[in-house]
């Protein structure tokens, strides 16, 4: 039984805009109580995290290269605005609510 949704967050190069959306998302999971493990990085690089990431959110602008493909099964949310982390967290919230509902309940 899975006790933590990993998540990741993909911008162009891993470091800034990415670091940024994952603390707000991280901030408005905790209040929506989803039990979470997240982590950002580059496109490039994410195709690595495969194996481990159960949600990928990821900006529009890189949807030709983070791609479903890379990511056979596990869904994508396309981020329009990065500094919008409680609009990132709802979507994660939905996506937790019908493919792993045992995880909303404290982190």
């Amino acid at each position: 039984m899975k006790d933590t949704i990993h998540v990741l967050i993909v911008c162009g190069y891993g470091l800034g805009t990415s670091a940024m959306t994952e603390g707000l998302v991280s901030k408005a999971l905790t209040k929506r109580n989803i039990r979470f493990e997240i982590e950002h990085t580059a496109a490039g690089e994410a195709a690595g995290l495969a194996d481990w990431v159960d949600i990928i959110a990821v900006s529009k602008k890189l949807l030709d290269i983070v791609s479903a493909e890379s990511f056979p099964g596990k869904p994508i949310i396309e981020i329009e605005n990065i500094m919008d982390g409680e609009k990132i967290a709802g979507q994660i919230e939905d996506i937790v609510k019908t493919k792993f509902p045992g995880l909303i309940g404290g982190n």
